[in-house]
């Protein structure tokens, strides 16, 4: 079993660095709690993935 925690952790952080509020949960601290605004749109949504497909291909998150 390999958790993950770090990387949960730091990808948490680095959507913060831009505007997005995410936190870890769970028993290995392995799993992402998004916390969207209360009206949320397409935009949003797109902007969410956009920062999540560019954070995971930091060198810090490649295994």
């Amino acid at each position: 079993m390999n958790p993950l925690a770090a990387q949960t952790e730091y990808l948490a952080n680095r959507m913060k660095d831009h505007g997005i509020l995410m936190s870890t949960d769970g028993p290995d601290h392995n799993v992402l709690k998004i916390k969207p605004p209360m009206v949320f749109s397409k935009n949003n949504a797109e902007e969410l993935v956009y920062y999540l497909k560019k954070i995971l291909a930091e060198d810090f998150m490649r295994l």
